[in-house]
């Protein structure tokens, strides 16, 4: 089945899929004009993303004590204690490297103190963050490894999966504050 869908004026998009490009582009088409949709194209749009995101990165053989999942969780329940947050929920995705922590913290609280909390404890730093609040609760996924930390040749594989990660996990804690 194929579907038309209304393109704007000068609209592109750019499929990268199998080692090829193909440029799809309305800039010379009429306004109201149509590109065709179809499953095929939204497989291989699905596959070329797939293609860059690249597998989970696994952690080095070597990981120190406070990246991985015990020693996450006690510096985050270190700096929450000092920001003042009461853990509802809390768990550490170790699923690939970076290890991430997620949950859900008690009253709807600012999260603009954290990235500074996290840096002031040795060996932790902020690598970025999803916060939402819902219920008079606050979720969060959140990375505390310094990007130093990663092995240099699989700095870019964990770049690309990342920020899915933590909104992945973020969800998670919004579902759990529901």
């Amino acid at each position: 089945m194929k579907t038309r869908l209304p393109l704007p004026r000068f609209a592109c998009a750019v499929i990268f899929a199998s080692g090829f490009t193909q440029r799809i582009c309305a800039a010379e088409a009429h306004a109201g004009s149509t590109a065709v949709w179809s499953s095929q194209k939204a497989r291989a749009a699905n596959a070329a993303i797939m293609a860059y995101l690249g597998e989970p990165v696994p952690p080095p053989a070597d990981l120190a004590r406070n990246y991985r999942a015990d020693g996450l969780v006690a510096a985050f329940k270190s700096v929450c204690a000092k920001l003042g947050f009461e853990l509802q929920k809390l768990a550490v995705d170790d699923t690939e490297f970076p290890f991430l922590v997620y949950g859900v913290i008690r009253g709807s609280h600012d999260f603009q103190a954290m990235p500074g909390a996290l840096r002031a404890l040795p060996g932790y730093g902020y690598g970025g963050s999803v916060v939402g609040r819902r219920n008079g609760a606050t979720f969060f996924s959140l990375n505390l490894m310094p990007s130093d930390q990663y092995p240099r040749e699989q700095r870019e594989a964990i770049q690309r999966r990342l920020m899915i990660r933590l909104q992945m996990l973020g969800a998670t804690g919004a579902d759990a504050a529901q």
